[in-house]
């Protein structure tokens, strides 16, 4: 699979096992009306293929999309707006990203923080991989168990308070 600009102003997911080209949702009517036709100077995509962010400098918009690679369907997650930039550079995991603006010069950080649903996580499992737990519950060479083994729900259940003046 392919994202892929046409004439810097619309965007397509080219499949070549699929054989079809289906361009990109910008979102509901009013923002595909607002984004249609416009440059889009830079696209970036995930690592996993699950994301991308796209910059429409005129709007001063950057977009982020989530993709679905099984049906085929991409939407916004978010328009950010009153960016001012030309270009902008993203990591693989886009959780960082540099707008440029050379008419302004100038060269802006972000940090793009991601909420992900973790309540079907094994929290406990998690929890003994971060205290360096080895899978017959020994510590690893050096370790600490930092008074824990790794059973207790993080939090402060279980501590009890000293009165001792």
């Amino acid at each position: 699979m392919f994202l892929c600009v046409s004439g810097k102003k619309e965007l397509y997911v080219y499949s070549e096992s699929r054989s079809s080209v289906e361009p990109i949702d910008f979102g509901g009517e009013h923002d595909s009306e607002v984004y249609i036709g416009l440059n889009i100077t830079d696209v970036a995509v995930s690592d996993n293929a699950k994301f991308f962010v796209i910059g429409i400098p005129e709007k001063k918009a950057f977009g982020v999309f989530t993709f679905n690679r099984t049906n085929f369907i991409s939407k916004p997650i978010r328009w950010i707006t009153d960016i001012s930039f030309e270009h902008f550079f993203a990591d693989d995991l886009l959780s960082t990203v540099l707008f440029m603006d050379t008419t302004k010069k100038t060269l802006d950080h972000h940090f793009l923080l991601w909420r992900f649903d973790t309540t079907k996580l094994d929290h406990k499992a998690l929890h003994k991989l971060d205290v360096g737990l080895l899978p017959g519950g020994e510590f690893q060479e050096g370790e600490t168990d930092y008074g824990t083994e790794g059973d207790e729900s993080p939090g402060f259940e279980g501590v009890e308070r000293s009165n001792n003046s």
